[in-house]
């Protein structure tokens, strides 16, 4: 059940509603409306980095190579989606406490990101650090396509309609009714998308006798917010 957040901007009239022609037998407004809501995260986006150094350029390319190999494989196991080779890079490491500085070996870098279920992200980073990746770049939440695109639907029409109460209750202090909404345009204000929040515990589970701890990952809520802008003539009742 989504809980729909509505701001009545109405501070109280002209502030968020522009009134031309007062005066006139008709009046016009423009007025801006919101609304947000919060549905859980049930997706975990990762990116890692996949790093290997060697004096020769291609013993660091083919090294990176492998470890490539083998995480692709650990992914594929996980049932990982969303796998995606973000960028590759091979570059000098130098020694610049000599001037000028000397070239010493090479750095070969792989960016490589993917997306699992939110109960599965612990295990997931924990398989891709043991299995050729160095380097965890960062985590983030998603919700699932449908039901963040449900949620936005719903926030879209509430923005909507908290415009149109705002301009009810103006024309009603002006003593006119509204006549006809002339345009609308609605604007999205949110991605689907929430910063992690690690949990304060561990999971431990034993195998073969040695305790192996679990990266503990925790989700906030996704933010969905929305904005409509309306524009509408009022009349004398």
């Amino acid at each position: 059940m989504l809980l729909i957040r509505s701001s009545a901007f109405a501070a109280f009239v002209y502030a968020t509603a522009a009134v031309s022609t007062v005066c006139a037998s008709k009046t016009s407004l423009s007025l801006l409306g919101s609304a947000s809501t919060s549905i859980p995260a049930d997706c975990a986006h990762i990116i890692v980095t996949v790093n290997s150094q060697s004096e020769n350029a291609l013993t660091a390319q083919n090294t990176t190579a492998s470890s490539l190999t083998q995480l692709f494989g650990v992914l594929t196991h996980l049932n990982a989606t969303k796998v995606n080779t973000d960028g590759m890079s091979l570059s000098g490491v130098y020694n610049y406490s000599n001037t000028p500085s000397t070239l010493i070996g090479f750095n070969a870098q792989a960016v490589i990101s993917f997306e699992t279920k939110l109960g599965e992200a612990g295990r997931a980073i924990d398989s891709a650090i043991q299995n050729g990746a160095d380097n965890l770049q960062s985590i983030s939440f998603t919700a699932q396509d449908d039901n963040y695109a449900k949620a936005l639907k719903s926030v879209k029409a509430s923005a909507v309609q908290n415009a149109i109460d705002q301009a009810g209750l103006i024309a009603t202090q002006l003593k006119l009714c509204v006549k006809a909404i002339t345009s609308i345009v609605v604007d999205p204000q949110s991605n689907n998308y929430s910063p992690p929040v690690y949990a304060a515990f561990a999971e431990t589970a034993k195998a073969g006798g040695q305790a192996v701890v679990t990266t503990p990952v925790q989700a906030s809520g996704i933010q969905v917010s929305s904005t409509a802008q309306v524009n509408v003539e009022l009349d004398k009742c």
